[in-house]
């Protein structure tokens, strides 16, 4: 039996498993979705790679993604990581939180452009470290970065909120913003700092006179990070350990997903690049800077 389609479409309708394309004027079919976004273009060089039925963009920076077919595909998405703190000698600050994570399906994208901005990980600072940058996709979904860790400046401080929050040191750790997005990082003591949250867990306070918190740990995607080779060993959005600015005991480890670790009288190390990791805590004014977020498109062929 023919089809019988509609005489007069509109751009993106849908009809018996085709989708009206009206700049090229014709019926697509479009996998076996019936709505599945239709890209045309892309700017900022995002790397593409087909993999298990899909097509991926992976954004490492800023961008756009041009949709000429109305419909859905699927986003992950990552923010800055939050910057650890850095504590005056011989005091030793919090691990920075990582990026909110978020990976949502099926999402609507409309036919036009969608610019896409990629947060950019915390910078250090002689206190609390800054929090990373939010990650767009345009007007369609957003996620902030993460808090940056506490330290002691004269006084005890408290973690930053974030997406996920920053690690204290004497003070209470960060919250997260939004609890889908990440998790709380935590208090330390005199001489060492908590540890940044993560996409899936919290930081860790100081489980001993002078052992510092670790990092929560992010999320694991296996299959996002494998087509895309992108991740920590297949994680995102992992928490900063704390530092310690002691003699004697340890700082905190990296969480998962590119935490940094936390320094033990020197510098935290900082959270890998694209990964939405913090960075870790620090004493002698120095500190770790947060990693960079990352947004990944998948759209059904």
């Amino acid at each position: 039996m023919a089809l019988d389609f509609p005489d007069a479409p509109t751009n993106g309708q849908v009809y018996n498993g085709f989708m009206w394309d009206s700049t090229s004027e014709t019926w697509r079919v479009r996998g076996s979705a019936n709505n599945v976004a239709g890209i045309a273009s892309t700017t900022g060089s995002p790397a593409e790679v087909t993999s298990g039925g899909y097509k991926y963009y992976t954004f490492t920076g800023n961008g756009s993604i041009t949709v000429d077919v109305s419909g859905t595909l699927d986003v992950l998405m990552v923010g800055g990581g939050g910057a650890g703190g850095a504590g005056g000698d011989p005091y030793a600050a919090g691990g920075g939180g990582a990026g909110a994570f978020l990976l949502k399906e099926n999402v609507y994208v409309p036919v036009g452009t969608q610019t896409i901005t990629i947060g950019a990980g915390g910078a250090t600072q002689n206190g609390p470290g800054f929090n990373g940058g939010q990650t767009d996709f345009g007007s369609v979904l957003s996620v902030p970065g993460g808090g940056g860790g506490g330290s002691h400046v004269g006084d005890k401080s408290g973690g930053c909120h974030g997406g996920s929050g920053g690690g204290g040191r004497g003070g209470a750790g960060g919250i997260a913003v939004v609890s889908a997005w990440g998790n709380s990082g935590a208090g330390g003591s005199t001489y060492v700092g908590g540890g940044g949250g993560g996409a899936t867990e919290s930081g860790f306070g100081a489980s001993a006179a002078n052992i510092a918190g670790a990092g929560g740990d992010g999320s694991l995607q296996t299959t996002w990070a494998t087509a895309t080779s992108s991740g920590v060993s297949n994680y995102y959005a992992g928490g900063a350990g704390g530092g310690n600015g002691s003699s004697t005991g340890s700082a905190g480890a990296g969480g998962l997903g590119g935490g940094g670790a936390g320094g033990m009288n020197a510098s935290g190390t900082a959270g890998t690049a694209n990964s939405g990791g913090g960075g870790g805590g620090g004493n002698d004014n120095n500190a770790g800077a947060g990693g960079s977020g990352i947004l990944i498109v998948r759209v059904a062929i």
